[in-house]
């Protein structure tokens, strides 16, 4: 009577291991799969591609046409306006009215970033962007100097 229930017990030890490999087998996947979802890229812009794709827009020194937004540098280590809204197409202008450098830099879009140069004292930046979506921007030389810029269509 000891061996068949010996054996039994193995039998159930068995299924038990095998049903904990199963388990482990599909919360490793889940988890793969969850963090292979997450992406480390900027977030899309609607029409842009997610950055990365199609251009978004030109930017330098000086562009064609006038300047639809101007916002300041300023030695307050502020962008003011703060926050602006302008038109696909439309030129915003950054000109350093304060006493020390900045530069504006787009982290998701690279190529519309002034890091190249930093803005001393009435240096400007000119940028135009062609897709609709919001952008953020900061002076990577002083942290928490950031601005927001709303591209309607």
């Amino acid at each position: 009577m000891d061996a068949p229930s010996r054996a039994g017990r193995h039998q159930e030890g068995h299924h038990g291991m095998t049903r904990l490999r199963s388990i482990a087998v599909i919360v490793g996947i889940g988890l793969a799969l969850t963090i292979s979802g997450c992406g480390n890229g900027p977030p899309e812009v609607a029409g842009a591609g997610g950055g990365g794709g199609a251009p978004i827009g030109t930017a330098g020194a000086t562009l064609p046409g006038t300047a639809a937004k101007t916002v300041s540098a300023t030695s307050d280590l502020t962008f003011s306006p703060k926050s602006i809204t302008v038109k696909a197409g439309d030129i915003i202008k950054w000109t350093n009215t304060g006493s020390v450098p900045h530069n504006v830099t787009f982290d998701a879009y690279p190529d519309l970033s002034d890091t190249s140069q930093n803005l001393a004292q009435g240096d400007s930046w000119e940028v135009k962007i062609t897709v609709a979506g919001t952008y953020a921007y900061h002076c990577t030389i002083h942290p928490g100097m950031d601005g927001q810029i709303t591209v309607g269509s």
